[in-house]
């Protein structure tokens, strides 16, 4: 299973379910997860898992405690799982395919201002009409200028904001339905172009009942 390139950790459950940790204990549980997000279960075979922490091969209590508190051993395939994981590992999965689908449904919209009723082999345009020399030639548009963010850009702003607001974030999600839903209308919001994305960011997640649904679910702690 292909992976993403960051992985949840929702810190109020980590710090809940490892409280009696000490540093060196912290260090070898997160790189085991590291280990599992990136190539999934755990091979059974300390020695190997030794390597991936930079435990002494001479000493595995650590790690072997470790792991028979919060994995579980599958025999039949002699690999070391975690529920949570494997729940957030499906939904990036779910994710990726959500907004590969939407992708394919969508696109980038065509360019509003092309006229589809201009004559190609029209050569002349009539005379422009004189504007006024009291006003304005054009209205001012956003000084420093729309940068389109990218599904990082969201995904890093909605936990920076969510952790400020004390919001529980779906972070597999939400990002890649914002950037798509904004994408298929060309980054407008009604008719106007999209001046400030991270207001617009916060105004989505304020309204987005899939932020409180989230809150609410029973998943297995870190």
């Amino acid at each position: 299973m292909k992976t993403d390139i960051w992985m949840p950790i929702y810190i109020k459950d980590y710090l809940a379910s490892t409280s009696r940790l000490n540093p060196e204990q912290h260090g070898i549980y997160l790189l085991l997860m590291f280990d599992y997000w990136i190539n999934g279960p755990l091979p059974n075979d300390i020695e190997m898992l030794c390597n991936v922490v930079g435990n002494p091969k001479d000493n595995p209590r650590v790690l072997t405690w470790l792991l028979e508190k919060y994995f579980y051993l599958d025999k039949e395939k002699n690999v070391w799982k975690k529920e949570r994981i494997e729940t957030e590992l499906t939904r990036a999965s779910k994710n990726r395919e959500t907004a590969r689908e939407n992708g394919k449904k969508g696109g980038r919209p065509k360019n509003p201002r092309v006229n589809p009723d201009t004559n190609p082999e029209k050569t002349s345009s009539p005379a422009p009409t004189p504007i006024s020399s009291t006003a304005p030639t054009s209205l001012p548009e956003n000084k420093k200028g729309f940068k389109k963010p990218t599904v990082q850009d969201i995904h890093d702003y909605m936990n920076e904001y969510g952790n400020k607001k004390s919001i529980k974030i779906d972070l597999l999600e939400e990002p890649d339905g914002f950037y798509d839903f904004y994408e298929s209308k060309g980054w407008l919001i009604g008719k106007t172009k999209m001046i400030d994305w991270k207001a617009t960011v916060r105004t989505w997640m304020r309204k987005n009942k899939n932020f409180n649904k989230t809150a609410k679910e029973s998943i297995s702690s870190w």
